[in-house]
């Protein structure tokens, strides 16, 4: 018994990613198999991706044998007709097969809905990559540069000594282009391909020499350059985590402090005072910064002395000057925090 007509196989239960979390896809996939940092795209590249599009996606099988397609300049056609893999034995070429000839005159993309590029060829953080050393805490900033939008123009050629042929490479090709464009990933990087026209070449004048169709496809690839030579690797101002130890006879408890760099230019530095510990500390600084904020659990109130003047808030601090901090714990049975932040 058959199938009824309109059933369907594939039934997609889960609807796909769409916004935030479909952009956040497409960058897991761009990250996949390298670096901290992308891969870098290059007309070569392009050029790799789009014969593999067409080798694979319009494939077809004529008389049991996968049509080859190769790539070809315009400067190498007459020198490859003599020397392909795929000749007869007199070094003719075999009719059915796909020729694609890229447009030398690469074009100002449009993939950006026509603007421009920011000026003075800037880059932008894409990554942030924390390190230790078991001392301090460091970092690394990976930068890329924005990409050079770039539209390159392919001929793809079927020559084909039959109709049926030539009908079921045309079925293929409107099928895969059926929403304009296809996308597809040069180096991971999605990048959308569109079919412009469909043409013939056919040249059937002289009906006593051997009749051949040749159907022409014009593809636009919105694609755009990135550079490795320009990315960029940044080091990132290393934090520094102190713990000083302050013992006493009745106090068998530490006083910690722990300076943490929270984003690039933004740092933290808590003062954790312990139960039964002192409620004043001495520190010399390591890292100069500009307190504009601070952060009170269990302290009803404090006072700070930079190389013994008092400061308020704001206050700047350089690197070896000496900070000192007192409070006045709100339970004095509890463990009392005082955290200052600011900018680096």
């Amino acid at each position: 018994m058959g199938l009824p007509k309109n059933y369907r196989r594939d039934l997609h239960l889960y609807p796909g990613k769409i916004g935030k979390e479909k952009r956040k896809e497409i960058l897991n996939e761009i990250d996949d198999n390298s670096t901290m940092l992308p891969k870098g795209v290059y007309h070569e590249d392009m050029d790799k991706t789009v014969v593999e599009f067409i080798n694979e996606e319009l494939a077809i099988n004529i008389r049991n044998k996968k049509v080859p397609a190769i790539l070809l300049s315009i400067q190498r056609w007459t020198e490859f007709t003599k020397t392909w893999k795929f000749g007869d034995q007199h070094k003719n070429i075999k009719i059915p097969f796909i020729s694609i000839v890229r447009k030398p005159d690469a074009q100002v993309g449009t993939s950006h809905a026509g603007l421009f590029n920011i000026p003075g060829h800037p880059v932008f953080n894409y990554r942030k990559e924390l390190t230790w050393n078991g001392a301090r805490i460091g970092g690394k900033m990976y930068q890329i540069p924005q990409p050079t939008p770039v539209d390159l123009t392919y001929e793809v050629r079927f020559f084909s000594t039959k109709m049926r042929d030539l009908n079921k490479l045309n079925q293929r090709v409107l099928q895969e282009f059926q929403s304009a464009q296809r996308y597809i990933k040069v180096n991971g990087h999605p990048m959308p391909l569109i079919l412009d026209s469909i043409a013939d070449e056919s040249v059937i004048n002289d009906l006593d020499k051997r009749r051949f169709y040749v159907q022409t496809y014009t593809m636009k690839l919105l694609g755009y350059i990135l550079d490795e030579e320009q990315f960029k690797v940044k080091p990132l101002l290393n934090a520094t985590t102190m713990v000083t130890e302050l013992l006493e006879e009745k106090a068998k408890s530490v006083t910690k402090v722990v300076t943490v760099e929270i984003e690039e230019r933004l740092i933290a530095t808590k003062f954790t005072f312990l139960q039964n510990s002192p409620n004043s500390f001495n520190v010399n600084v390591n890292n100069s910064a500009t307190y504009k904020n601070v952060n009170l659990t269990n302290v009803a109130s404090y006072s700070m002395k930079v190389d013994g003047a008092s400061v308020t808030l704001p206050f700047t601090i350089t690197v070896g000057q000496n900070l000192y901090i007192s409070i006045v714990r709100t339970d004095v049975a509890q463990q009392a925090v005082f955290e200052l932040t600011g900018t680096i």
